[in-house]
């Protein structure tokens, strides 16, 4: 393995001490250190990199990430709190098992050969637990195990009867830690078994050298605090043997599938990992001594597992496991003082494990009324208080949406009939009870409370009635379905469930790909316990739900194949901004989970909705392609979900097509049609047969309460350096400081209103977010939680950055903007924020029109709500500048580039498209869509490219193709450039992207406006070209402006008016060339006045002659809104419009409104 990679996740004493035996052997050509603390891991670094220049190591030292380690070729995890001195190894469990299993989420997905080398203590449990998170072949993760207790030993011996300690060969085995086996039975010295060679001299008292040395290690403890440098040389000698495909043996922690877990025997330890395991010879006592230990530490990782819900679909909860033995006591005198069992007893179990229905009737008086099992055919929209939000809207889109076209997989649905029938004969509604009355009088706290009622749930027993009724319902969705062993999705349905009101997003768990009578019964009995986990019983109480008034149903769906296939979540509404008009859609390869769950950066794509209904458009108005590095896929029955790596053809390819996109949206609009309100919905695709179907659907609850005619606009000033950038969740701004928390079991570490910044979030977060005032997140959509919860608590967020939890750290000044449009940025430092609450509501009506000037498409919907007349000006240079950023003449002529470089960044920003042209045309297009959307059917008037010839030079490969200019404000810019072989390739782009977003996509509403153009001979020149690239002004409702910029457009322009359908008058420009000062020049600044006489004479002149020639004409500028007699200069010339930015748009209407007042004139 030349040039390893080696991962060291904690780098206290013990990750230091291994890092330092590492570097002086020079295994790993780099060393990556991974710590939450990281000025501690910053330090660490610095310190042994210059151990590594001192010995003249090859080893390259450097901090990483959690992700950069999952991608190592060994990862050595030391991260766990100190053992202290007389405890055993459970003790230890409880406060590690925590960060351990943070650490392995966060470096999920491993490269697909990477090693996972498990040193923390206690060392097998752990090992355990990493297997099954890590989803790594269980060669591929082993633990130190008793490694160094065996090197201690053979010590210990050779010392004893003076013998070099190599030429012993002895192994203590099994657990590590008191239950540790010494394999004396197969002990050699020189080959010979031990107790043929010693004497009668050097006789040894081998109870006793065992018991000491597993106290050695204590004694070391109790001298010096740690044991790191022991462990260290062990793990050294690992990596080698690893790193160098030895193929040595060592008592090495790893998985024995007889017993389900993972404890020490020999192996043979390669480049691959574990190889084999070798059987070594042992006598009856030690054998049965290792399976008894190893018995216990099943039954340990089993319990563990039940009270963490350790799996990938119930995330992780630190706060289940993290009970000392102080919480423990509290607990047992709670229990005995209101009489309540910590576990139900099972003393009436029958042979199927359920309760008869005799014993039933002896544990309560309470008879069963109404259905337990109904399908979903059964069940409508109504019956919420039966089956809850999810279930009964999944019936409600069987029985009406069927028809429709809209496909729903099958299931069924257990009844909260069923819910209080279990508890009921388990004996939990008195227990339960008792103790929300402690938690919610503050006696005991809500993960104590949590823990406990979640234990009577899972240790309840199914009544035999409430079985059967499951069971029957399986086999007959089973035999529908022609599968003996058929797999579903076992989701959590609560009576207080996907209301208009609340969502309660993600607070029950879900079960995918459950198969077979026993795990489907342990998956319902599971979802019960899950209606209290703390972030559940936390949200009702926020949302004033009774603890005892919400039951729980459980829907059993037929799993769609989407692991082969895809899926993903969509909205019927624009998530940040409200505006009605789209169907938002997020996709992903694989199974939903990771979306939901934010652990997955997917596709987006946006549909226009008024245009769905045309057969002969294809209204998609975004097509965003996210990395989706990972993807949910089948398991095994222990484990019937994993994450793994996504392809380079799966993450360069879109999920969707552009067929099932608009069907999607179709869908969307028909189920919110039938809704009648905004709708949040799920979708999965079958990668076997290639169909989609509808798995979910339940109201929006944002946006559809808000008041559209009131909002709130934010700008941020004095703006410092941007740190990192995402995906804006909602549309505020806030300054603050970061604390950095990396899992909600570090919850106390939080400090109120700060912004917090973690990789990515599940709704065991929500007690911290509550507290924050932003977050950010590396990982996550727009549907992820985060963002869902983020919205729902009113809180900026930026999701998706990718890198924010290693580019910031606690205690930093950043300044958080989600107000810049889809994209949002953080920025170093404190910046000023200025907001404002803007009604539009009872604004007066005008007759000049009052449109907006716009430019950024990932903002044009944050002003829907404003009653603008359309968009009077949307700069091409935009979209350019920052969606392409490439010069068109550079994709035309890829192949012939000269710059390396430029060549380089175009086919990375190309990738996926197949020429490369087309990328400047499909990003052009979809930038303008957005603009033209937001305001359609009014018209929207896009101004096509007017860069100067060094604006032109600056974009990727731009270079070649511009000539140097000595006043580009006057040379080679606007329609000269559209006829000129030097762009005229370029311009046939441009058009190609006007007339697909036209005549494809279907909003023609789009007017195009010529820049600068010089001569009535040049207008004919521009007309003639966009006519051969299909863009014939008159054609399918085309209409071609002009902008009146230039003095001869006011001199000739009763001629401009054959060639064009309106004027849109550029007073800068047009005051410059009046005047004839730069308006650049600071010298000349004074000079420049746009309500100078010569200027307005020019612009009253060319509106009267555009009146008189029945064409339009507008103004693009700020300063109507700023000034009132310009404005009212302009209502008496009799403007047809005046187009400001969205930020002066009421400005502007005041002055309108008060200056056709004045003039009491009117003008149409």
């Amino acid at each position: 393995m030349p040039g390893s990679r080696i991962a060291i996740v904690g780098v206290g004493q013990v990750g230091a001490a291994a890092a330092y035996a590492l570097i002086r052997s020079s295994i790993a050509a780099e060393l990556l250190f991974v710590d939450i603390n990281m000025n501690l891991r910053d330090g660490q670094v610095r310190d042994l990199s210059d151990v590594a220049y001192s010995c003249s190591s090859r080893t390259r030292v450097r901090a990483a990430n959690y992700h950069e380690a999952g991608q190592c070729d060994i990862v050595v995890i030391t991260a766990g709190s100190r053992h202290n001195l007389g405890e055993t190894s459970l003790d230890q469990v409880y406060r590690n098992i925590s960060i351990v299993k943070t650490a392995v989420d966060a470096m999920t997905p491993f490269k697909s050969d990477t090693i996972v080398l498990v040193v923390s203590s206690p060392v097998d449990l752990l090992t355990s637990l990493a297997l099954k998170l890590s989803q790594l072949p269980a060669s591929q993760v082993l633990g130190s195990g008793t490694y160094l207790d065996s090197v201690r030993l053979r010590g210990m011996l050779a010392d004893k009867i003076e013998v070099a300690a190599k030429s012993i060969d002895l192994f203590v085995l099994g657990v590590q830690g008191e239950s540790q086996v010494t394999a004396w039975s197969a002990a050699t010295v020189g080959g010979v078994p031990i107790d043929k060679c010693l004497s009668a001299d050097n006789a040894i008292n081998r109870a006793e050298l065992s018991s000491e040395c597993k106290n050695r290690s204590q004694s070391i403890v109790r001298a010096k605090g740690a044991t790191p440098f022991g462990i260290g040389s062990i793990v050294s000698s690992i990596c080698s043997a690893i790193v160098f495909d030895k193929r040595t043996v060592h008592p090495l922690s790893h998985f024995q599938p007889s017993f389900g877990c993972c404890f020490s025997l020999p192996a043979v330890l390669g480049i691959k990992g574990i190889e084999r395991t070798v059987n070594v010879p042992l006598d009856r006592d030690e054998d049965v001594q290792i399976a008894d230990s190893a018995i216990a530490l099943k039954m340990m990782i089993d319990q563990v597992s039940k009270n963490c819900v350790l799996s990938k679909q119930a995330r992780f909860n630190p706060a289940y496991v993290d009970v000392t033995a102080e919480m423990l006591c509290h607990q047992a005198k709670l229990a005995a003082r209101h009489e309540i069992d910590l576990l139900p007893k099972r003393n009436f179990l029958n042979k199927t494990n359920t309760l008869s229905n005799d014993n039933r009737r002896k544990m309560n008086g309470h008879p069963i009324s109404g259905p337990m099992v109904l399908n979903f055919e059964h069940l409508k929209r109504n019956d919420v208080n039966l089956v809850g939000g999810k279930n009964s809207s999944l019936g409600e889109m069987i029985g009406a949406l069927s028809a429709k076209g809209i496909p729903v997989p099958p299931g069924f649905a257990t009844t909260s009939n069923m819910y209080w029938h279990y508890v009921d004969a388990n004996g939990i509604r008195s227990k339960l009870a008792a103790l929300v009355k402690e938690w919610e009088a503050g006696r005991l706290s809500l993960a104590e409370a949590g823990q406990m009622t979640r234990n009577l749930f899972l240790h309840g027993t199914w009544p035999a009635d409430a079985a059967t009724a499951i069971l029957a319902a399986y086999k007959d969705l089973a035999d529908k379905k022609g599968e003996k062993n058929l797999s579903v999705a076992v989701r959590s349905s609560a009576t207080a469930e996907d209301l208009p009101d609340a969502s309660f997003a993600g607070q029950q768990e879900t079960y995918l790909n459950i198969s077979g009578d026993e795990a489907l019964l342990d998956a319902c009995r599971r979802c019960y316990a899950s209606l209290f986990t703390d972030r559940a019983m936390s949200y009702r109480r926020i949302k004033g739900f009774e603890q005892m008034g919400v039951a729980l149903s459980i829907g059993v769906q037929c799993m769609v194949r989407s692991d082969i296939g895809g899926s993903g979540v969509m909205f019927s509404i624009d998530t940040e901004s409200g505006f009605d008009k789209i169907v938002l859609i997020n996709a992903a390869w694989g199974l939903g989970e990771n979306i939901v769950q934010g652990t997955v950066n997917p596709d987006e794509y946006q549909v226009f909705k008024p245009l769905l209904s045309s057969p002969n458009l294809s209204p998609i108005l975004e097509k965003k392609r996210g990395d989706k590095g990972i993807k949910l896929v089948y398991g095994d029955q222990q484990t019937p979900t994993r994450n793994v790596p996504t392809s380079k053809a799966e993450r360069h390819a879109f999920v969707l097509s552009d067929d099932e996109i608009l069907q999607l949206g179709r869908w969307a609009c028909t189920i919110e049609q039938h809704y009648g309100c905004p709708m949040d919905m799920e979708w999965a695709k079958d990668g076997i047969t290639g169909k989609l179907f509808i798995v979910q659907a339940r109201p929006e609850t944002v946006h559809s309460h808000h008041d559209a005619g009131v909002f709130k606009t934010y700008k941020v000033n004095n703006k410092g350096r941007v740190l990192v950038t995402g995906l804006s969740v909602g549309e505020a701004a806030l300054s603050g400081r970061v604390c950095l928390i990396s899992s909600p079991a570090d919850i106390d570490q939080f400090v109120d209103n700060s912004i917090l910044v973690t990789g990515a979030t599940d709704p065991d977060w929500v007690p911290v977010m509550k507290r924050a005032a932003a977050i950010i997140t590396d990982h996550g959509g727009r549907t992820s939680h985060a963002a869902i919860v983020s919205r729902e608590l009113g809180l900026p967020a930026v999701v998706g950055t990718g890198n924010s939890t290693y580019l910031l750290h606690s205690g930093q000044d950043i300044t958080v903007s989600c107000a810049e449009g889809d994209c949002g940025f953080v920025y170093e430092g404190i910046s000023d924020v200025v907001s404002e609450t803007v009604s539009v509501s009872g604004l007066p009506e005008v007759n000049t029109k009052i449109m907006l000037n716009l430019a950024n498409p990932a903002a044009a919907y944050r002003w829907w709500r404003l009653p603008a007349d359309g968009i009077g000006l949307a700069r091409m240079e935009f979209v350019v500048s920052n969606a392409i950023q490439v010069h068109p003449m550079a994709l035309v002529h890829f192949d012939s580039l000269k710059d390396a470089d430029a060549k380089k960044r175009i086919a990375e920003l190309t990738a996926g498209y197949e020429h490369k042209p087309d990328y400047f045309v499909d990003k052009l297009s979809r930038g303008f869509a957005a603009l033209c959307a937001a305001v359609y059917p009014k018209p929207a008037i896009i101004r096509l490219s007017d860069f100067k010839t060094n604006e032109y030079a600056g974009l990727i490969g731009g270079a070649e193709f511009e000539p140097d200019e000595e006043n580009p404000m006057l040379g080679f810019r606007g329609a000269s450039r559209y006829y000129s072989p030097r762009y005229q390739e370029g311009f046939a782009l441009e058009c190609r992207a006007i007339k697909r977003l036209r005549e494809e996509i279907g909003l023609s509403n789009a007017i195009v406006m010529i820049p600068f153009c010089r001569t009535v001979k040049e207008a004919r020149k521009v007309l003639d070209v966009m006519a051969r690239h299909g863009l014939r002004r008159g054609e399918n409702g085309l209409q071609v402006y002009v902008m009146c910029e230039i003095p001869s457009n006011v001199i000739l322009a009763a001629d401009f008016t054959e060639y064009f359908d309106g004027f849109s008058i550029g007073s800068n420009d047009l005051t410059q060339l009046t005047l004839g000062v730069d308006r650049d020049s600071g010298e000349l600044g004074d000079l420049f006045d746009e309500q100078d006489e010569a200027v307005k004479w020019m612009i009253s002149r060319v509106i009267s002659i555009a009146r008189e020639r029945g064409c339009k004409i507008g103004i693009c500028g700020q300063a109507p809104s700023d000034h009132p007699e310009f404005a009212r200069f302009l209502v008496d010339a009799g403007i047809d419009s005046i187009s400001v930015s969205p930020d002066s748009f009421l400005a502007a209407k005041k002055q309108v409104v008060a200056a056709e007042k004045a003039l009491g004139k009117s003008h149409g």
